[in-house]
């Protein structure tokens, strides 16, 4: 029974750790200047954040990616059909054998953005799903970086 509370004691402590950082995250993003969409094309996450992480946190961190990881491929998976694939060992997006560095669906008809959007370090080329008038996909365009910066500067609204 003490072996079992030293255990819970430091998962639920890193559990409450994960959701203050995740509010402060919330808040802190959502009270920032309105950032241009285009400078969001390739995921920019904070590098030394696991600099100050416990083994322990890490190989939790490991555990909580590689199910989220998991899901992104299984959600992606419609698309492969179009050109489009998902490496989960690397969290990578393909399409033809490129790098994709961003891809989005927009399942919304009204200008505004509601769908899947993926951004990724890693990558050449952007992928914008193309849909018809009853919401089916019709195909994936490809993007290269300056026509993407520009797509994004002038499309989908925040709702």
């Amino acid at each position: 029974m003490m072996k079992q509370k030293k255990i819970i004691v430091p998962i639920l402590t890193l559990a409450v750790m994960l959701l203050m950082v995740g509010g402060v995250y919330a808040v802190f993003s959502s009270t920032q200047p309105e950032k241009s969409k285009a400078e969001n094309v390739r995921d920019t996450t904070d590098q030394d954040y696991e600099k100050g992480l416990t083994e322990e946190q890490k190989a939790f961190n490991e555990l909580i990616n590689k199910q989220i990881y998991e899901e992104t491929a299984n959600n992606l998976e419609q698309y492969e059909q179009y050109g489009l694939t998902y490496n989960s060992d690397e969290n990578q997006l393909f399409f033809n054998g490129k790098s994709v560095c961003y891809f989005a669906d927009n399942r919304a008809a009204d200008g505004t953005f509601e769908g899947t959007e993926v951004h990724s370090a890693n990558g050449d080329i952007g992928i914008i799903t193309e849909r018809d008038r009853n919401g089916n996909i019709t195909g994936l365009k490809q993007m290269e970086i300056p026509e993407l910066t520009d797509f994004l500067e002038k499309s989908w609204k925040e709702k």
